[in-house]
């Protein structure tokens, strides 16, 4: 989609660039641990909440996971892209 766009509206002198963190860490587990609806032992969606909050669990267990970057570090990359005179069309 960025590429057909950025193609779309260069002669109006915007560029489109894309950003493409990883997994960021956030307060994401927590807050879905306490939205998620208590499904019960008999719901067909038990199992899968269950194995859902292991993971996410197990993902963002600890703030130095590999892959798994601070917000502050995507924020960084966003604002350097919007301030550069000629920004690349990807950040990773």
């Amino acid at each position: 989609f960025t590429d057909a766009l950025r193609f779309e509206v260069a002669s109006f002198g915007i560029a489109v660039i894309l950003i493409q963190p990883t997994g960021v860490y956030t307060q994401f587990d927590k807050k879905l641990a306490q939205t998620l609806p208590d499904t019960g032992p008999d719901s067909p969606y038990a199992v899968f909440k269950a194995n859902h909050l292991r993971v996410t669990q197990q993902m963002f267990r600890g703030r130095n996971v590999a892959g798994i970057v601070q917000p502050e570090e995507v924020a960084r990359v966003i604002a350097h892209a919007a301030n550069v005179r000629r920004p690349r069309t990807r950040y990773k």
